[in-house]
């Protein structure tokens, strides 16, 4: 909004900033309500973010029974990607609840050439470097959603609810380099590969009391659990003369936490 990249923009679920590392492919469409948009600071959410706020208001208690299975399929590059949506809901005499699930698998492949010229300062050539690639991912991912309402009376109103997801995504590349003028790089091929797990986890707990007066005071208490586990690895092979080659293998592991 007003121009402005990302992290510009704050964006909210439910009024409240999500943890670090958050991604919105974390929620399914069947549990958002609706999506309010403001340009400008409010009094109620701040102005950490100078180009407005997005705030992702999600399904609350439900007003009818409802049974809604969704399935989606999709090819790119002669992969399948498939996904699968279903909510679940109800109110009984004493509460409602409401369980959304998802499933998902997107598989992707693309291929690219990248072309790359230099020349020096009297404008002859004196680099030029042909590098094909060819990527391809698989993102797999499942989520749950229950939340329920119990009945405590017309002036009291409590809703328990809870997101929990685990994503898992396998990036692998390929480069090809061709040099036609100049020097060698540094490698002439090279293999990048790239695991991540993502675990997400929240426990929300929400109070309305209304007062006598008409008025009404609300509590709510959250937990939230992020896991990030990564484990990139690159793989060079550099062509040293004839018939010679040199390869190199480096591989790191990163897990980052937040609660």
């Amino acid at each position: 909004m007003r121009g402005l990249g990302n992290g510009y923009t704050q964006i909210l679920v439910n009024g409240e900033l999500m943890p670090g590392g958050f991604s919105l492919e974390s929620l399914s469409p069947n549990q958002i309500e609706r999506i309010e948009v403001a340009r400008v600071a409010t009094v109620d959410i701040g102005a950490q973010a100078i180009a407005g706020t997005i705030n992702i208001i999600l399904r609350q208690s439900m007003r009818k029974a409802q049974r809604e299975v969704k399935a989606a399929v999709g090819t790119r590059s002669d992969r399948a990607s498939v996904q699968l949506d279903g909510q679940f809901s109800d109110r009984l005499d004493d509460f409602s609840y409401s369980v959304g699930g998802g499933l998902s698998r997107k598989n992707e492949a693309w291929r690219s050439t990248i072309a790359q010229e230099e020349s020096d300062t009297s404008g002859a050539p004196e680099l030029r470097r042909l590098t094909r690639r060819h990527a391809y991912g698989l993102a797999d991912s499942i989520s749950l959603t229950p939340k329920m309402s119990p009945n405590w009376g017309d002036q009291d109103k409590i809703s328990i609810e809870a997101v929990l997801r685990n994503t898992r995504f396998d990036d692998h590349s390929d480069d090809q380099r061709t040099t036609m003028l100049g020097p060698l790089p540094r490698y002439t091929s090279d293999t990048q590969k790239l695991d991540l797990v993502t675990t997400l986890a929240q426990g929300r707990l929400n109070w309305t009391h209304t007062l006598g007066g008409g008025g009404t005071v609300e509590s709510r208490v959250g937990t939230n659990y992020l896991r990030r586990a990564s484990d990139p690895q690159f793989q060079g092979q550099a062509e040293l003369g004839i018939g010679l080659d040199q390869g190199i293998l480096a591989t790191a592991q990163n897990i980052h936490m937040v609660h």
